[in-house]
């Protein structure tokens, strides 16, 4: 009987001795835990903001920085009215080599800026050109379902006929070519209407990518393709 006694006493006295101990080391827990929490909250706001991007835009020679939105859209919110109209109706020309894109109000200005920067030759060794490019567009964004391809100096002029009308969302494209290539994306048929183009230098780079075409304005609307080696 007295052993017991003592047993439980023992018991009573060590778990008073431990309590202070144990409930020490979950403040501490706590503390720590509210400590992580908070970093990672702070982590993910850095990562959400990371997703929104700029890019530089010229205008009749004027520089403009547009900004898009989390969603890959192109805010137009900072834009004055007449670049906004311009963006939803222009011909735009990126040219990843001057890290630039640049706006036109039609599809003349574009080509005489194309003429300039990158002269024809007569010269039948410059004009043959060992290699291949290529432009693969693909139905969804970042590069992802069904695709479609072309090479070289390639044309869809209607992309009802492959089944490809209004579906396009990104496109990855490849010069392993001693030229330039140019790829231009329409948003109506035999290359009409507003469009993007993108001049790839191999000088520079061999890959260009475009992940979302919501970033140029034409996410599931290009009616029309086109490659031309310059």
């Amino acid at each position: 009987m007295g052993i017991s006694k003592i047993s439980i006493g023992f018991k009573i006295n060590y778990l008073q001795i431990l309590k202070p101990n144990i409930m020490k080391k979950l403040s501490l827990i706590f503390v720590f835990s509210l400590i992580l929490f908070s970093c990672s909250k702070e982590e993910a706001t850095v990562g959400e903001e990371a997703l929104v991007d700029s890019f530089a835009l010229t205008y009749k020679g004027n520089l403009y920085t547009v900004q898009l939105d989390e969603n890959g859209n192109v805010n137009t919110s900072s834009l004055d009215t007449e670049i906004s109209e311009v963006i939803n109706r222009g011909y735009t020309l990126e040219i990843p080599k001057e890290d630039m894109i640049y706006l036109f109000d039609s599809e003349d200005e574009m080509n005489v800026l194309i003429s300039e920067k990158y002269p024809t030759s007569s010269d039948t060794n410059i004009n043959r050109s060992s290699g291949t490019a290529t432009c693969i567009s693909y139905k969804h964004k970042n590069y992802d379902g069904i695709s479609i391809s072309g090479s070289n100096n390639f044309s869809y002029p209607n992309l009802k006929w492959q089944g490809f009308n209004d579906i396009i969302s990104s496109a990855i494209i490849t010069n392993y070519t001693s030229r330039a290539y140019l790829v231009q994306f329409y948003k109506h048929d035999y290359f009409s209407g507003s469009s993007h183009s993108v001049i790839i230098d191999p000088v520079v780079q061999s890959v260009i990518t475009i992940s979302n075409f919501r970033v140029i304005g034409l996410n599931d609307e290009v009616t029309s393709i086109r490659g031309i080696l310059l």
